[in-house]
């Protein structure tokens, strides 16, 4: 425990009504106990999708790298952990055929400390896979799901879930190549039941 000074939303030390100033007796958390916090600590998920269908041209669009962007605002307090961020890709063919990934990669948000990126250089399929990202607590933060080797397609429905007690989704755009034609795209979040 510890007695530290009251201070104003101005900034100002609080003073009673004799003038002095007033204490209070905090009590910090112990290492053990931030950690058991982190520990003990359960998320509950939500969920933002992007949707897109052309069918216009009558073929295959073909991207890869960058494909959907997703903007974190990360909340202040929350445990120093990684935060597991989930999307579930389904993708289509111009004749309707679903085409699957031949790996699906997911992501993560490292809150404290550092995470090293996605390295999918000796992959050889089509892999969809998501960033791993470091941050703080507070921070905005920029989330990409990428593509390598796609085939070609025309329909794409992407769900991404995250942990809504430790971040807000602001945004969820199409990037990179994808963008450059996928002006049709949805976004949106899952509705109330």
């Amino acid at each position: 425990t510890e007695i530290v000074e009251v201070t104003e939303a101005n900034g100002e030390k609080a003073t009673d009504a004799d003038g002095k100033t007033v204490t209070q007796i905090v009590t910090k958390a112990t290492e053990a106990e931030t950690e058991s916090s982190a520990n003990n600590y359960v998320s509950k998920t939500d969920s933002r999708y992007c949707l897109w269908v052309d069918i216009s041209k009558d073929s295959d669009y073909i991207f890869n790298g960058d494909f959907i962007e997703v903007y974190f605002k990360l909340k202040d307090n929350i445990p120093e952990k990684d935060y597991a961020v989930r999307f579930n890709p389904d993708f289509s063919s111009i004749e309707g055929a679903s085409l699957k990934p031949d790996k699906v990669i997911q992501g993560n948000i490292r809150v404290g400390g550092t995470i090293d990126a996605q390295d999918v250089s000796s992959e050889s399929g089509f892999v969809a896979y998501g960033d791993n990202v470091s941050a703080k607590a507070g921070d905005e933060v920029v989330y990409r799901i990428n593509l390598k080797n796609n085939p070609g397609m025309a329909a794409v429905l992407v769900w991404i879930n995250y942990d809504k007690d430790a971040m807000e989704a602001e945004k969820v755009i199409p990037c990179g190549e994808f963008a450059e034609f996928a002006s049709t795209a949805t976004t949106g979040e899952k509705p109330e039941k």
